[in-house]
């Protein structure tokens, strides 16, 4: 198992003992540029409930009722990886896999199944290079007044993404994702969130991070399985991967074990996540294409996706 993010640690727990983690990261988790956000039907501990998202754009603003849950993703990765009943080896880099053969910067391993979730932009040699990305920056600020709910914004400067605001207790992640140069786009950002009240001064934290933009490729060779964004199983529109790399990991797991057959592995990433992520990719494809008819565009491609 390569990586120990939510999609390895998935892949991880299910096969138990039978799996050697390795982690490129000595400290794993100290980088984390995602927004926190999931699902509420997710068992996950959370920092804190959302009871909707506000979506902002030129000429408009719209508010969905849409709930969900930011959690602490570093204590809950933590957490999870303690609780492995496997070996794992943090601080230790991936450099080639063939053929049932992996190659690191400490030594070499044979395997019957190797699982890549080693997150977007992996570099790993032997294997497909991910070539389609968003540029990605998550801020760590303290909030000044209380929000219940996450918001987005829309700009013709962030060039096809969005940025973000998303309250976690008493602090917010605030953040944004873009095609071209993201950081002439870093100060506009906060500057716009300071207007609205809910930061003020600098920064406590920065990552930065890459959003997967491609169709999903679960497979290289019989026994080589890429799950989580590593797999490209990241809604290209939204940028959310959590709940997809909990699963495509957990199926992976299911499949090394021989819970499942490759038959049924196929299926079931053919029937639940391939097409979703191919009509988001088609959606987000036409967002970008009508970007100069922004506020349009919003409206009938982000905000119709969302219940009234």
């Amino acid at each position: 198992m390569v990586g120990a993010g939510p999609a390895g640690l998935s892949c991880a727990s299910t096969v138990e003992g039978r799996v050697l983690l390795l982690e490129r990261e000595k400290t794993p988790y100290e980088n984390i540029s995602c927004a926190e956000w999931i699902p509420p039907f997710l068992d996950i501990p959370c920092i804190q409930k959302t009871e909707g998202m506000l979506t902002i754009y030129p000429g408009g603003e719209k508010f969905s009722p849409v709930k969900g849950k930011v959690i602490d993703r570093k204590a809950w990765q933590k957490n999870w990886l303690s609780s492995l009943k496997c070996d794992v080896h943090t601080g230790e880099k991936v450099l080639y896999v063939k053929n049932g053969r992996v190659r690191t910067d400490r030594g070499e391993y044979r395997t019957e199944w190797i699982c890549i979730a080693s997150g977007p932009g992996r570099a790993i040699e032997g294997l497909i290079p991910q070539k389609e990305h968003l540029s990605a920056v998550n801020m760590r600020f303290k909030l000044v007044k209380p929000l219940e709910y996450t918001i987005v914004w829309f700009t013709e400067e962030i060039k096809h993404g969005y940025a973000w605001c998303f309250p976690r207790g008493e602090m917010v992640n605030v953040g944004l994702g873009m095609r071209g140069r993201i950081s002439s786009m870093i100060p506009r950002v906060i500057e716009f969130f300071k207007k609205m009240g809910f930061i003020k001064g600098e920064p406590i934290k920065i990552t930065g991070g890459l959003i997967p933009q491609e169709e999903p490729h679960p497979f290289m060779e019989q026994k080589i399985l890429f799950v989580g964004d590593a797999g490209g199983f990241t809604d290209p529109l939204t940028g959310a991967g959590i709940l997809s790399a909990i699963d495509t990991g957990r199926l992976a797991g299911k499949l090394v074990t021989g819970s499942i057959s490759m038959e049924d592995y196929r299926k079931e990433l053919n029937k639940t996540y391939i097409p979703f992520i191919r009509r988001r990719k088609k959606r987000k494809e036409d967002m970008e294409e009508q970007w100069n008819y922004l506020k349009r565009t919003v409206e009938r491609y982000w905000i119709s996706i969302f219940p009234e």
